[in-house]
């Protein structure tokens, strides 16, 4: 499942005030429904007040230990080699500790505390001719024998991938907007956002 940035926010929205639904723009951004309309739902700037409400094992990190402790654990005992499974705790809790809790948020609650991974990145992404990122980098090019620095102008569709650059002596204003009609006329159209953002290196 993909994160929404406030960007990809923006971007739902401007879509969605030009009649695409919700719904479509959560299928191409790859998640939910729900969440891109809860998101749609709240100021840009407004904290995300889920993070802050108190999950069902709040309190309970003592009693899971002892759980933990009498199963050997090693998550928690000094040499254990025993491993309590999630539905053993869940079931200890509930018959000994009269817990209200699911089943998951056990579950949760050890994968948070004890599994440590790197979460994979997911590119959110855009509809075709909505978006591109341009943004300049320096490098030095040989001339009529000559090297001399020179200025490229990246850019880059969001949707596709497809790159192009552009090369000029300058990095005047003038060159920023030449640059731009350059780059507009390879991608075929004027994206609906451009973005400052691109990333290169240049050997």
């Amino acid at each position: 499942m993909a994160k929404l940035g406030r960007a990809h926010v923006m971007l739902a929205q401007e879509m969605v005030d030009r009649g695409v639904s919700v719904r479509q723009m959560a299928g191409q951004m790859g998640v939910d429904e729900s969440t891109l309309r809860y998101r749609l739902g709240r100021p840009l700037d407004e904290p995300d007040g889920r993070r802050e409400r108190a999950t069902a094992m709040a309190g309970w990190t003592e009693r899971v230990d002892a759980v933990l402790t009498r199963f050997g654990d090693a998550r928690v005992v000094a040499g254990g080699t025993g491993h309590c499974a999630a539905q053993q705790l869940y079931d200890v809790l509930v018959r000994e500790s009269d817990f209200r809790g699911s089943y998951q948020a056990v579950r949760r609650y050890l994968k948070r505390r004890f599994v440590s991974s790197v979460q994979a990145v997911r590119r959110v992404e855009t509809p075709p001719g909505v978006q591109a990122q341009h943004d300049w980098f320096d490098f030095t090019g040989v001339i009529q024998g000559e090297r001399r620095p020179l200025h490229g102008l990246i850019g880059a569709l969001s949707h596709s991938r497809a790159t192009f650059v552009w090369v000029s002596p300058t990095q005047t204003q003038l060159a920023w907007q030449t640059g731009h009609l350059a780059l507009f006329q390879r991608y075929g159209g004027v994206p609906l956002w451009v973005v400052p953002g691109c990333q290169i290196e240049i050997a």
